[in-house]
Parts: C-alpha cells; sequence; structure tokens
C-alpha cells in the first residue's frame, strides 16, 4: 500500500480509524455505515492538516507520529474517547502498512512520551516501562540527520534478517552485546551523574554491532571514527541503511556536548535541536 503517495501515511490512519467503530452503539454523527461485514464510522466535513518538521524516512519516527496524531485527531472530532491502547493498537495497524513487521517502539514512545525501556514479549506485543531519570545524560546528546536511507525500513531489517538466517549464532552474539550495552546504558541514566567515559564505551559498542549486522554506510561509519577519534561517541538510530549514503538519523554524545557543534565534519549533517525525553501525546484546542 506504500506506493508513492506523499499522504499515504495519512490516508491509512483515516482508513484504520474509521472502520473500527469501537463500543456497539458508539455513533460519531448517528449513522454508522457498512459494506457487505465491515461496519466503519463516517466522518463528515472532516478538514485535517498536519503539520510536522520531523524529516521523512529518516528513522525520526514521523510516521508514527502521523498516524498517532491522525488517529486521535479524528476520534476526538468524532465525539469519541481517547483510549490510550486502542490508539496504540491502531497506530501499529498503521505502521504495518509502512514498514511491514514494526516493533511498536515508536508509536508507543510518540503516544506515552518520556523515556520507555522496550521488551518485546515472547508470545508478541510489547511491554513499555516508563522510567524516572534526573541525569544530565540525555542533555548531552545531540541529533543529526545524515540523510534519508535509500531503502525504507522494511528492506533494510528484511536484509538483517537474512543475514540472521545464513549464521544465527553469531547473529544471536550481536544482540547479545547490544542488549547487555543497552542494559548498561539504562544504569547510566538513573545514575544521578553518568560515568563519561563508560557511556562512550557503551555507546561505541552498539555502533560496532550495527555496523557488524551491515546497516551503517561507509560515509557515515567514516564521520562517526571522526567523532571517535575527538573522543567522543555516535551511533546511528531508529533507521539505517544497506548502502547509504544516508543513514537517518545520528546521536552523538560528548561530555562537553557545545564541542559537538565546533566539528566541521559534522556540518554537511542537518542538526535537530530535539527535546529527547518530551511529552508524549496531548489534546490542544482553540476553545
Amino acid at each position: 500500500m506504500r506506493g508513492e503517495d506523499p499522504a499515504h501515511v495519512v490516508k491509512v490512519a483515516l482508513g484504520e480509524t474509521l472502520i473500527t467503530p469501537g463500543e456497539e452503539g458508539e455513533k460519531s454523527d448517528g449513522s454508522v455505515g457498512s459494506v457487505g461485514s465491515v461496519r466503519f464510522l463516517i466522518a463528515p466535513g472532516l478538514d485535517l492538516r498536519v503539520d510536522s518538521q520531523l524529516p521523512i524516512g529518516s528513522g525520526f519516527g514521523s510516521s508514527a507520529a502521523t498516524a498517532v496524531g491522525v488517529i486521535a485527531g479524528c476520534l476526538a472530532f468524532l465525539g469519541q474517547p481517547l483510549d490510550p491502547l486502542r490508539i496504540e493498537g491502531l497506530a501499529l495497524e498503521v505502521e504495518r502498512r509502512q514498514h511491514g513487521l514494526p516493533s511498536g517502539v515508536d508509536s508507543a514512545t510518540v503516544l506515552f512520551g518520556g523515556l520507555l525501556w522496550a521488551r518485546k514479549l515472547p508470545a508478541g506485543g510489547l511491554e513499555t516501562e516508563r522510567l524516572a531519570t534526573s541525569s544530565p545524560l540525555l542533555q548531552r546528546l545531540r541529533v543529526y540527520d545524515t540523510g534519508t536511507p535509500p531503502e525504507p525500513t522494511g528492506a533494510v531489517v528484511a536484509a538483517v534478517r537474512g543475514r540472521r538466517d545464513q549464521d544465527p549464532a553469531g547473529h544471536e552474539r550481536l544482540l547479545d552485546r547490544i542488549e547487555a550495552a543497552t542494559r548498561a546504558f539504562r544504569s547510566q541514566l538513573e545514575r544521578p551523574a553518568e560515568d563519561a567515559a563508560l557511556v562512550v564505551e557503551l555507546i561505541r559498542e552498539c555502533q560496532a554491532c550495527l555496523e557488524e549486522l551491515g546497516v551503517v554506510p561507509e560515509a557515515v561509519r567514516s564521520v562517526v571514527r571522526r567523532v571517535e577519534a575527538e573522543g567522543g561517541a555516535a551511533k546511528v538510530s531508529g533507521a539505517g541503511s544497506l548502502t547509504g549514503p544516508g543513514a537517518g538519523s545520528l546521536l552523538v554524545y560528548d561530555l562537553e556536548p557545545e564541542r559537538i557543534a565546533s566539528w566541521p565534519f559534522l556540518r554537511s549533517y542537518s542538526f535537530h535541536p530535539i527535546l529527547l525525553g518530551a511529552e508524549g501525546l496531548r489534546r490542544e484546542t482553540d476553545a
């Protein structure tokens, strides 16, 4: 369904919302239509505008943000409750039309906000835990856009899955390394002040694993090496690429974050002054 239509996520989000009437008897304007066995809500006179500064297709969660925003806006317009679990389920359906087999992390983060610890359950589904942190670590991270990957996220995931099938044991070892680094990074987030040397080591470890997975193109690897030569650390986050030159978002860390802006090798990338751990979905009205 993806095609080349830039509004396809919006259209799918509207379709998924309207085709799910919720509780029996729930009606928007007093009418529920049907086609065959499919029942759907009728949204009369809906005028929708999406404003976003997120790069599209670069691992910044733009499709998840669009899905959650459109679904919530549509439900509010229809006078229906903004049930977080319902919105999360609908957003995941929209993401499936975009990525094939999404983890659900993006839409959950957009919806609930803050800093989430996410874990995929053995039986399927996603378990999330809100982390309370007073650590200044997040304030030392900078977010850059290395450029839109030439492949959609689904294609990158499929390629990684193919490599896993060729070497299951080696793939599991890489995942174990990433998990160990991620758990150690969580511990740093929960401290009053991080161990900067350890944080650098952990981010570099994750980046090294991503490079072994084949999702970091040479152009981005070269820039990451320059960051490391300055004593910092950087890792691709959210997207990744098989061929490049772009690989989506790049997290850059340094104990003295003001130094990052002075590094000339990052100036070809777009800098995004993102507030990490920000609030999730909220409803605003002009009334």
